[in-house]
């Protein structure tokens, strides 16, 4: 059937390409009598093409994608796309605009590799670099969307992640002393160490979701397999956890907050403490499934990703393998 005129048409394209339907409006004629197009988008399928098309016809949108500028696009990406995101992540992302703010004002499709290397080097710190590297991705990918771009160069950016052997794990007498000394981040530091929870996931804990009584809270993001998870409470940290619950909130602070203060109190690193976490289960021989649903790890075998169900109270039981340090 023929589309009513000024509907709009969708086309197959020559050669062997991913995606060889153009979608098109007519938004003018030439001197010729020819008509002029606009590409809307490109599709798998004509199908699909149609219901693009009658989208667009629907609620047009700006088509003239060419010349959208990097401060432009992150502001489509930040009302579009962000809220799909975990709150506490897309927060964090929208936070490191700034280090990228410079080349707002320059086409999207003229930025190179380089430009995005070189705002990530000069970030101050590896989380930084990393979550402004993540930042990149995003963009990349809503820009490969609406075709601003043909090649996502953010998936050839380095940030020079942390060499393993660099992190080392709290000694029982360090952890001891954390006990002793009592204070605002001695306690979140024995918050970390007995949960395993990331720096930004304990921020973020919603803590109408923390139940006491059965000694859990459910937390995380990040991953599908971190996000939303089960985190038994040890023993150890249950009043710490409940004078969070009392007062109703966490730490008063940005994580941005939290990291200089802590950068002054200790040289070791905050993600230590997880990696204190996962050494202790490791080495009191906790199931190694268990210790990855604690951690939101995805577990490296199939059959211990689909076969291996684990209860919440064999995950309490596989906490309280870390020795309780009060004493």
């Amino acid at each position: 059937m023929r589309n009513p005129n000024g509907y709009g048409s969708v086309v197959k394209l020559s050669g062997n390409r991913r995606r060889p339907y153009a979608v098109r409006k007519t938004v003018g004629w030439n001197d010729k009598g020819h008509p002029i197009y606009k590409t809307v988008g490109y599709c798998k399928t004509r199908k699909e093409g149609n219901i693009l098309l009658a989208e667009y016809n629907k609620q047009p949108w700006d088509i003239d994608t060419a010349a959208m500028t990097l401060g432009e696009l992150f502001e489509r990406w930040k009302e579009k796309k962000a809220p799909l995101l975990g709150a506490g992540n897309a927060k964090n992302l929208i936070y490191k605009y700034k280090r990228i703010e410079h080349l707002s004002g320059k086409r999207y499709s003229e930025i190179r590799y380089t430009d995005m290397q070189d705002s990530v080097d000069a970030c101050p710190s590896q989380s930084v670099k990393s979550m402004t590297r993540n930042l990149w991705k995003h963009l990349d990918k809503y820009a490969y969307e609406l075709d601003i771009i043909t090649k996502r160069y953010s998936d050839t950016l380095m940030s020079e992640a942390q060499a393993e052997s660099d992190r080392t794990p709290w000694e029982p007498e360090q952890i001891r002393a954390l006990f002793k000394e009592n204070s605002e981040l001695s306690r979140i530091a024995l918050v970390y160490i007995y949960t395993g929870l990331r720096a930004q996931e304990l921020l973020n804990v919603d803590l109408d979701r923390v139940d006491l009584n059965e000694g859990y809270l459910i937390a995380g993001s990040k991953t599908a397999a971190g996000k939303d998870r089960y985190v038994p409470i040890h023993p150890a940290i249950l009043p710490i956890i409940s004078g969070y619950v009392k007062r109703g909130y966490v730490f008063d602070g940005s994580y941005n907050k939290l990291y200089a203060q802590w950068a002054r109190w200790t040289d070791k690193l905050i993600h230590e403490c997880r990696h204190t976490t996962e050494t202790e289960l490791d080495r009191a021989g906790a199931n190694r499934k268990c210790v990855d649903l604690i951690l939101g790890h995805k577990s490296s075998e199939v059959g211990q990703r689909v076969y291996n169900h684990k209860t919440t109270s064999e995950l309490q039981e596989a906490i309280r393998l870390i020795p309780d340090y009060r004493d």
